[in-house]
This record gives structure tokens, sequence and C-alpha cells, in this order.
């Protein structure tokens, strides 16, 4: 077998099986039916990703579920580059793609419900304050950029955790530069889909899309009825899983978005073709 780091990142894809993304290089899938692994690509960037961060990119009906992996930072000292691989492709290859504003190690990443990765925390150097990464970083997948997400206040490094809530802001915690210390100051990140601006071009907090009813289960494959006052608005309808971040990683991150028909105060969603491309577990709904 394979020798993998500790804290493996790891990814189930929609054909079944198990990608391993880092922290080392080269990458592997695992084929749960045979018990045998396969090596894919080599790592563009020459050094172990160490304590950087990998994500499932949103996983869309319109193009069949492709699966589309986004690796950032890691190393000591710490890189601001980022990779993609393409799952898909007859030969999946990894792939530079924008880099960060800065290096991060021990970093975390959150898959937000507009699909985009909020990059934030981390240090240049391992377990120093004095390199922190303050500044935090918006990748989109639909344009393949990095932009300026603002700044947290407390430096975030070994276990620090980020956590996508229930409201759709972001949950920034912990840090443990020093053994025996560790930051208690916790941290709420408002993306900037919370906003808008006024006639005069004040920002004022944004109208939300409402979520009056929906079942408490699906079933994969079947429709289902979400009501909302906003049905003739909704451009997408998401479910995503809630995290469980650890040492810059969060395994169960993933965004399955589902196709929908509107109706008159509700729309019609149809729920993930199977459990592949979404295992069977709570989810949070969102609708956009």
């Amino acid at each position: 077998l394979p020798i993998s780091p500790l804290y493996p990142r790891m990814h189930l894809l929609p054909n079944g099986k198990v990608f391993y993304s880092g922290s080392t290089s080269p990458a592997r899938t695992f084929n749960p039916a045979t018990g045998t692994w396969t090596t894919i690509a080599s790592m563009k960037y020459g050094s172990a990703r160490t304590y950087g961060s990998s994500v499932l990119l949103p996983l869309r009906p319109e193009n069949n579920y492709k699966p589309r992996v986004l690796i950032l930072g890691g190393g000591n000292p710490a890189t601001a580059s980022t990779e993609l691989i393409d799952l898909s492709a007859a030969t999946p290859a990894w792939n530079y793609g924008p880099s960060m504003s800065q290096p991060r190690i021990e970093m975390n990443a959150v898959m937000l419900p507009n699909g985009q990765i909020l990059a934030l925390g981390g240090s240049y150097n391992d377990e120093d304050l004095t390199t922190a990464s303050l500044n935090a970083d918006l990748y989109d997948p639909a344009t393949n950029a990095m932009s300026s997400a603002g700044a947290n206040a407390y430096a975030r490094l070994y276990h620090s955790v980020a956590l996508l809530l229930p409201d759709a802001t972001v949950w920034f915690a912990g840090g443990n530069p020093v053994r025996g210390s560790y930051e208690q100051h916790m941290e709420i990140y408002k993306p900037a889909y919370l906003f808008t601006t006024d006639s005069t071009g004040k920002v004022i907090v944004a109208t939300r899309p409402a979520i009056t009813g929906s079942p408490s289960s699906i079933s994969y494959g079947n429709t289902f009825t979400i009501q909302t006052p906003d049905a003739a608005s909704i451009s997408q309808a998401v479910l995503v899983r809630p995290g469980v971040p650890t040492h810059s990683f969060d395994q169960e991150q993933r965004l399955v978005e589902m196709s929908f028909t509107t109706g008159s105060g509700s729309i019609v969603a149809k729920a993930p073709p199977n459990s592949n491309i979404a295992p069977p577990r709570y989810y949070l709904s969102f609708l956009l």
C-alpha cells in the first residue's frame, strides 16, 4: 500500500473511487471494489504541501457532476500557489491556478453556498506569529480567479478551524502557535453576498431568499418541494454538507447543486442521483 501522511486529503468521487490529493505527491485514486490504488498525476509544486488544504469543487448536474479538485498552499516555508485537476479528463493532470495573496501553512479553505472558496489563516513559516497570513482570499471556480476577501484580526495558525454556518456566514476560531498557548477569540466572516447597495450607493444588508418549508429527508433521484415566497427570483438551489475541519482540511466538505422547476410560491428540486455524489447524511439547503 502507498504510504500517506497524517490527515490525508481524501475526496469521494462521483464514480465511487476515492481521490488522494496530498499533502504529498503524486495524487492517487483508491478503488474500494478492487482494493487497488492507481497513481494519477504529480503536483507541479516541487515539495509536499504540508498543512495546505484541498477542496472538491461544486458538483453540478449541468456538467454531469464533473469532479475537479483545488489544492492550496502548504509547505514550510509555505507557498501561495494553488493547483487544479479535472478528474473527468482522459489523462488528469495538475495545473497551476491563481495564487493566493499570501503563503499559507496551517490554513483553512471553506466552500461558500455560491460555490466560491474562502482561503484564510495560516502563516509563511509554521507556527510563527511574526509571519501570520491575515489577508483572506476568495477563489471563484466559474472564472478561475482569486480576489480579496478582507482580513481577519487574529493570527490563525496550528489547530485553527473555519466552518460554514447555517446562516451562510463563516466561523473562524482557534490557533495554537505555541504549545500550551491558545487563541481564545472567535471571528465571524460575513461574505459579500449578504450585502448590497441602496440608491445612494450606501452598503446595506441584502434581502435574502426565504425557505418557509421543506421535507426533513429526501431520496436519491426523486423530486421534492421547497416552499419559498421568492420562487420567481431563485437562480440556484444547493445542498452543502455540514463541515468537520481539522488540520487544514475538511473531509466532509461538499456542495451539490440541484436542478429545479419554478412554481407558485415554491420550487420543485431534483435530489442528487446517488450516494457517490451526495453521501447520506444531514445537509444544509440554500437558495440563491
